[in-house]
């Protein structure tokens, strides 16, 4: 039928042209709307539905994330301590264990099984990664980007273990079934897949598409969650989540992936448009032909439907139609105020759910979340008594009420006891027979309660409560409201838990409960914007412990970390509340002080050396540390916590150089001096890569003979621009920074090749002398390094004599002892280097395997013009030759000083009266030519006569 011919034949059936105008005023103000509506209604359930979907999809990775961090740390516990047992075999003891294979990486070279029985070899890929730092694990996946699986090993140092190789590292394969077992009990067809910190996959159980990869990998840097739309063979969604390994693990995060078809989050939306659709529909045609039959009598309905249904797009859903009889449209009516009502009732328990979530973000009191969720309980169970019960800070607090009246209290403690103590499952009813503190929370006293616990971590959280009439029990739909409200609960409150844990990790010190860097960085930028505002001072110090990585070294870290603990507490007891302590990392420490001079800041600082210097009980014994304090002030000495900060440490540094608790404040020059110091230290740096050091020999001859020994090598630099640098320019620098270690491989190195070119040349040398750092010499692989060197170069031991500093003798004497021991062991010849300047126990010299003692320069200071200083010398080298030690005397530069050390016996004669330190060839002409002549049997020599400062000795 056209158009016109339907309108002719309603127009014929109605009878008027009112009612054909009112049917067509019912079309557009009654159909429209309604479809409007529909469409509105639709878009908004479809939206919140998606969202509540992709929020489980969420929660559900979230939840793997945490489980896969717990799994790798039990892991890495199991390992741990399996090795700190020496029970390596039992890490692969059966098939319930995480590993399957077990293999040793050793300092140098290829891994090898540490296990007997493993097919193969081990990967390749195991020796270049990187080694974890003592006591901590890694995590290394090879094969990420191969054909074959990828492979999760577990590194962990060997240190301490019978019979390992010395910095050996264990490296132990993760059994995938075992590491990924349960990842396949996700949501309803999600796929789930792990990928390295590059992105590559680690196990997939489907592969990405690259296109997915490249986005998961360009996602920005602090986006921990989110969620990747893309479209395969269907539109596929996946949700990822970051799990954290770099402070356990020392490694790159890894990401999770959930995979699942859209169409699976939009079912329930489906399920929506299969219920809503052909009801509405149904309606529409119900009102029309309602119409049809009697426009003029539905006239006003229609327009109250229209009205109601203009507000629902609103979102005003307590307008309800007012209908009557059992007409078609009464019905329509009726089924419009159930759909308002049940939309009003999703969209207000939405809108409290996430007010409770934002509630729980925002860090609020469990008792708002609970005034909340009991609001919702009050709206979505009418005619019911209801409360919530959650525990809180000081204690469980109760919400409870019916309708419009509401009443918080702080429970009881027989009630908050019963609580703590229970273990109710879901639906457990509270009778009048429950114990007196269940009995109290009955929300009317009079009827029994329904309880649905709130368990979060493990523990009773909360509580709801509902009780209503026996003739009027809880339905179905009202039950899971109940239920799910807890659940709901239950999340939020674990994730504010980790939240707050969380934030408490990031913000403070966990092993001094101090404030850390970026912490105490923010506090003193308040501070100084308070300082700036009221015109006042800020003023920090910069606390440095001189000796802790001695304790460390001697007692362990486990007692250097209660030695911290220890110094955190006497700084805070010390400042009060006067201030902000905060550990910055390692042994320093930073306070911020408001409105202090210099001289108080001073006084301040000189209090708190004083207070670190107090013996620390550690090991059963009192141990001594020094601390050296920085000090700089706002706004004369920095103007932004960084810089106040920066001027404080450069501060300290110039406190350090005054010696052992010592105090000082920022100066100006301190900044050219920092800047200077880290442009040498560069300069070295780029040094040691562009060999631009060179070794000068000095030679070692005999006192009366005058036949060179020897020589011994010292280090010099030839700078590009500024030519010969002498070391006592570079070399103190290079001790503060670590560099002494790899210059002095590489003079120990050269030396020794040096010697073997002499050797090939017909140079008839008998030992080059080396001079050994501190550092360098307590080094765990020193030994082994110079027991290589030999084994490379062809240097025969005894060619080799190593020179130590009496500093080292009092630092860990066993160890030092064992270490020397073990070179004397291998052949070469130990030096005692200035001697005379520190402090030597004699026993302790006749103990150790030293051949030679190297008088300081300073015994011959005065050697010609003082009685005293000749006695004193003659004794030294007397005493020194009854232990049976050969004596070697630097710093001769006159040849009456040559004439008294060879009277006394002196061995072997260093200094500028034979010649200045050269270079390798011009050192070995220097030996060939033979220049110096002997002394004769007067003490003269053969160019001269005996001088007269010898004669007077």
């Amino acid at each position: 039928m056209s158009a016109p011919a339907a309108a002719s034949w309603l127009g014929s059936a109605l009878g008027t042209r009112v009612a054909r105008r009112m049917l067509l005023a019912f079309l557009l103000l009654g159909i429209l709307p309604a479809a409007i509506t529909l469409g509105v209604g639709q878009h908004q359930a479809r939206e919140a539905l998606l969202a509540r979907h992709y929020a489980g999809l969420g929660e559900s990775i979230d939840s793997l994330t945490q489980v896969m961090i717990e799994r790798l740390i039990a892991y890495d516990g199991m390992a741990a301590s399996r090795i700190e047992r020496q029970d390596i075999a039992g890490l692969m003891a059966d098939a319930a264990t995480p590993f399957d294979r077990v293999a040793r990486l050793p300092v140098s070279g290829a891994p090898a099984w540490a296990l007997p029985g493993q097919p193969d070899a081990p990967p390749a890929g195991l020796a270049a990664q990187p080694r974890p730092q003592a006591g901590r694990a890694s995590l290394a996946v090879l094969g990420a980007d191969g054909p074959g699986p990828a492979e999760v090993w577990l590194l962990r140092p060997e240190a301490g273990t019978a019979g390992a190789p010395s910095g050996s590292t264990l490296a132990m394969r993760l059994n995938r079934a075992v590491l990924w077992a349960g990842t396949d009990l996700q949501a309803a067809n999600a796929t789930f897949c792990a990928l390295d910190a590059r992105v590559q996959p680690i196990f997939c159980e489907r592969p990405l598409p690259r296109s997915v990869l490249d986005q998961l990998g360009a996602r920005p840097a602090n986006q921990v969650l989110g969620r990747v739309a893309w479209t395969g063979e269907e539109d596929q969604s996946s949700v990822f989540g970051e799990v954290f390994l770099k402070s356990r693990f020392d490694t790159e995060s890894w990401l999770l992936v959930l995979t699942q078809p859209v169409r699976i989050a939009r079912t329930a939306e489906q399920q929506l448009n299969q219920a809503v659709l052909p009801a509405a529909l149904l309606a529409l045609m119900s009102a029309l032909l309602l119409a049809l039959v009697a426009v003029r009598r539905t006239l006003g309905p229609l327009q109250s439907l229209t009205q109601a249904t203009e507000r629902l797009a609103e979102r005003d859903f307590g307008h309800r139609v007012a209908v009557s009889g059992d007409s078609e449209f009464a019905l329509l009516g009726r089924s419009f105020n159930r759909m308002a009502e049940g939309l009003a009732q999703q969209f207000d328990t939405l809108g409290a759910l996430a007010r409770i979530d934002q509630l729980i973000l925002e860090g609020r009191p469990a008792r708002e979340i609970a005034g909340i969720a009991r609001d919702l309980m009050v709206r979505g169970l009418p005619g019911a008594a209801v409360a919530v019960a959650v525990a809180d800070e000081g204690g469980w607090w109760l919400c409870q009420g019916e309708g419009g009246q509401r009443q918080d209290r702080l429970l009881p403690a027989p009630e908050a006891q019963w609580l703590d103590q229970s273990t109710a499952e879901g639906g457990r009813v509270i009778a009048p027979e429950a114990p007196p503190g269940a009995q109290a929370l009955r929300p009317r006293p009079d009827l029994p309660a329904r309880l649905e616990p709130v368990i979060a971590n493990g523990q009773m959280a909360g509580a709801l409560l509902a009780a209503r009439d026996a003739g009027t029990p809880l339905t179905a739909s009202e039950q899971a409201l109940i239920t799910g409200l807890a659940g709901r609960l239950a999340v939020g409150l674990e994730a504010a838990r980790r939240a707050a844990l969380l934030e408490v990790r990031a913000n403070i010190d966990s092993l001094t409960g101090l404030p850390n860097r970026p912490n105490f960085l923010e506090q003193l930028g308040e501070r100084l914007s308070r300082a700036q505002a009221e015109g006042g001072r800020e003023t920090v110090l910069f606390v440095d412990l001189d000796g802790f990585s001695h304790i460390n070294d001697s007692l362990g870290h486990a007692a250097g970390d209660r030695m911290l603990g220890e110094v955190g507490r006497r700084l805070r007891e010390t400042l009060g509340e006067r201030g902000v302590v905060a550990r910055l990392g390692g042994d320093e420490f930073a306070l911020a002080l408001s409105a202090v001079d210099d001289d108080a800041a001073r006084a301040q600082a000189e209090q708190l050396v004083a207070t670190l210097a107090r013996p620390f009980e550690l090991a059963g014994a009192n141990r001594y540390i020094n601390a050296c304090i920085g000090i700089a002030s706002y706004p004369d000495q920095g103007s932004d916590p960084a810089e106040l900060l920066r001027h404080a440490d450069m501060a300290m540094y110039r406190a350090k150089a005054k010696g052992q608790g010592s105090v000082a404040i920022y100066l100006a020059d301190m900044q050219a001096e920092a800047v200077r110091r880290a442009e040498l230290d560069t300069e070295i740096r780029r040094a040691l890569a562009r060999g631009e050091f060179l070794l000068h020999y000095e030679p070692l001859v005999e006192a009366r003979s005058g036949v060179v020994k020897g020589c011994e090598a010292l280090i010099r630099w030839q700078h590009p621009e500024r030519g010969m640098v002498p070391p006592g320019r570079f070399i103190p620098l290079a001790e503060e920074t670590g560099l002494i270690s790899p210059i002095g491989s590489w003079v120990l190195r050269e030396a020794c090749r040096q010697f073997m070119e002499w050797r090939r040349d017909g140079v008839p040398v008998s030992v080059v002398s080396v001079n050994v750092s501190v550092h360098q010499f307590q080094r765990p692989d020193f030994v082994d390094e110079v027991r290589e060197v030999l084994a490379q170069t062809g240097m025969p031991p005894s060619g080799l004599k190593l020179e130590i500093t009496e500093s080292l003798l009092m630092d860990e004497p066993r160890e030092v002892e064992q270490r020397l021991n073990a070179l004397a062991a291998m052949g070469l010849s130990l030096a005692l280097d200035d001697f005379g300047t520190g402090y030597s126990s004699l026993t302790y010299l006749k103990r150790l395997p030293v051949d030679s003692i190297k008088l300081d320069r300073s015994f011959l200071t005065d050697l010609l013009e003082s009685q005293e200083a000749r006695d004193l010398a003659r004794s030294a080298i007397g005493m020194l030759h009854a232990l049976r030690k050969e004596v070697v005397a630097e710093g001769v530069e006159k040849p009456e000083h040559r004439v008294l050390l060879a009277g006394w016996g002196a061995d072997l004669l260093q200094g500028w009266v034979f010649s200045k330190s050269m270079s390798g060839p011009a050192f070995a002409d220097y030996v060939l030519s033979n220049p110096i002549a002997p002394l004769g049997p007067a003490g003269a020599t053969r160019a001269g006569a005996r001088p007269p400062a010898a004669q007077s000795a």
